[in-house]
């Protein structure tokens, strides 16, 4: 007589694979979240670098900001451009918002007189305010990060603030793990022929914003404001332009 009857699973087997399902869901769980939290952590780069090279271009087709015009100046309307932005504000004050979430709040801030060579050199310090995305956790509902563009120091640059207030929730100065730099003195990153005919490659060394600016140029304080410091770090110890790079490559 054939058995119609088949073997069914014991409980213990039930739980076995109850179990496994369980440890597989956790790990995917845990991996998904901590992917979602470097892509929304890829906004810092993404974000800085964004203005940052629409900055770039359009010095390079020679257009100059306005401070009682920023927001309709040639130099704005480029980086609208560029960005594929939105804007709105008027006068000295003007909004870009970014297609992929992030907003900038772009201001003329203050004059300053730099004392610092031979004659005193007079610039402007316009401040950016962005807002990225941000992974929602706890009171944070979005990520702000304040920088300072100074059109007139070093030929320009880009600070990020490195004081947390209202208009800064994070530091980026100090954020290699967001915002990492290298500094580019010609030869790092690059294969050179050397005298013998070989080649030799100097491989960058990451670092935060606040390193990198303080071994390149040392503190900057203009008219008694301090934009960034550089207490117990080596100063002007390297020389070349500060890069910034995208924290995937390195992390």
């Amino acid at each position: 007589m054939i058995n119609k009857f088949r073997r069914a699973f014991s409980l213990a087997e039930l739980l076995i694979v109850i179990a496994i399902i369980a440890i597989v869901t956790a790990m995917s769980f845990t991996i998904a979240k901590k992917g979602i939290k470097n892509a929304y952590n890829l906004f810092f780069y993404t974000g800085y670098n964004g203005i940052y090279e629409a900055i770039g271009d359009a010095i390079d087709y020679g257009y100059a900001l306005s401070s009682t015009n920023l927001s309709n100046c040639d130099f704005t309307n480029h980086i609208v451009k560029i960005l594929s932005a939105e804007k709105t504000g008027s006068g000295n004050s003007v909004q870009i918002s970014a297609p992929n979430g992030i907003v900038y709040t772009m201001s003329f801030l203050t004059s300053y007189i730099d004392d610092r060579g031979e004659e005193d050199v007079t610039g402007s310090i316009y401040k950016i305010v962005m807002k990225i995305p941000y992974q929602k956790t706890g009171n944070i509902k979005e990520a702000k990060v304040s920088l300072y563009y100074l059109p007139d120091y070093n030929n320009g640059i880009l600070i990020p603030s490195g004081v947390i207030n209202t208009d800064n929730n994070i530091n980026l100065q100090i954020r290699k793990d967001l915002l990492p730099f290298y500094i580019d003195d010609g030869s790092v990153g690059r294969s050179l022929e050397t005298s013998s005919g070989g080649y030799n490659y100097t491989k960058p060394t990451y670092t935060n914003f606040k390193t990198a600016f303080c071994n390149a140029n040392g503190s900057l304080v203009l008219d008694n404001n301090t934009y960034v410091s550089c207490t117990g770090i080596a100063t002007n110890s390297k020389k070349g332009l500060l890069k910034a790079v995208n924290p995937r490559k390195i992390f």
